[in-house]
């Protein structure tokens, strides 16, 4: 059987996340201990994300994404899909 190239299991946080957040803005910046693409699940309730999600699909160890057009005054909830 010759491999497939993918892992099988989710990389592992090293560091983060951190959040820097404005008006209508939030980056969301985080480490993993093997290069990964970069998602973030995002809504209004935990448990309760949106149908898109926020990515980068770029191979790093380094990750940042940016939600964009949020609502000032309303708390968001994130999360890194575990596909």
């Amino acid at each position: 059987m010759l491999p497939t190239g993918k892992f099988t299991s989710p990389a592992n946080l090293l560091d983060g996340p951190t959040v820097n957040v404005s008006t209508r803005t939030a980056t969301i910046n985080w480490v993993t201990d093997r290069a990964s693409d970069s998602s973030v699940e995002y809504g209004l309730s935990t448990g309760n994300y949106f149908s898109t999600e926020a990515a980068n699909t770029n191979q790093d160890i380094s990750h940042s994404v940016e939600l964009n057009n949020l609502s000032a005054g309303t708390t968001y909830y994130f999360r890194f899909p575990m596909d």
